[in-house]
């Protein structure tokens, strides 16, 4: 069953990609873009057999731009992401993602920020555009604060560096668990696709202190934002899998 699915998810991810990169030139505004970013990621879970449960949602002003941090655990973690989101949001995707056929082209091509991690330069650009994105269109921005997937589905340290965007845009930074993703995909190492529920949960905004931010305060905003992830992965484990 497995392999069936991963051959549906390849024909309708090169589908979706398609339709987007065909559109772009036309969409100045994104607008098709965006309703495909729902899209996509609604035929992926639906493929895939995931249902989603999403809570905290009324913490959220639709009308703003916010800096998303969830923990990351899974290869659902995104298309979750992207379906739950109230508002507008784009993604900070490695430099490497863009050479894959189709699906990397749109992301190139569209608003998402593409970043270089070998590339000092290549970051600072990222956070300008990132600045630019949240300020001038309101567009939120996702960040994994972790750097990659966690292979154990617990929330390991934040990397400074992926975390210094989230302080330098001076935007409210909304801390996101989420939970059952690993579970549904690739546990253990393994790639496996296993229908079931995730959930995802939005806390409220913290906002980064005013004027300049020192490393102390940036390492002690870190320590909050991923306290409190942990804080709602350990309450949302017990009330759902009473773990």
């Amino acid at each position: 069953m497995t392999i069936l699915r991963i051959i549906a998810l390849v024909i309708y991810i090169t589908v979706c990609s398609t339709i987007g990169i065909i559109t772009l030139p036309f969409d100045r505004n994104h607008n098709i873009y965006f309703w495909l970013s729902r899209v996509f990621p609604w035929g992926i879970l639906k493929i895939s057999g995931v249902k989603i449960v999403a809570t905290g949602k009324e913490n959220i002003d639709v009308s703003r731009a916010y800096v998303y941090v969830p923990n990351h655990s899974s290869l659902f973690d995104i298309p979750v992401m992207q379906l739950s989101v109230p508002n507008r949001m784009v993604m900070i995707f490695k430099k490497e993602l863009g050479k894959i056929p189709f699906f990397g082209w749109q992301l190139v091509l569209g608003p998402y920020i593409s970043v270089d991690r070998k590339n000092p330069k290549s970051g600072m650009q990222s956070i300008e555009e990132a600045d630019r994105l949240l300020n001038e269109r309101k567009y939120s921005v996702l960040l994994f604060a972790e750097g990659t997937r966690s292979k154990d589905g617990e929330v390991h340290e934040f990397k400074r560096g992926a975390f210094y965007l989230a302080v330098k845009v001076k935007h409210p930074i909304v801390p996101v668990t989420l939970v059952g993703c690993r579970e549904r995909a690739n546990a253990g190492g393994k790639f496996k696709i296993v229908p079931g529920t995730v959930y995802v949960h939005y806390d409220k905004p913290i906002y980064p202190p005013e004027g300049n931010i020192g490393k102390k305060e940036e390492l002690e905003l870190m320590a909050t934002v991923r306290n409190k992830i942990i804080e709602n992965k350990e309450r949302m484990e017990r009330e759902y899998f009473g773990s």
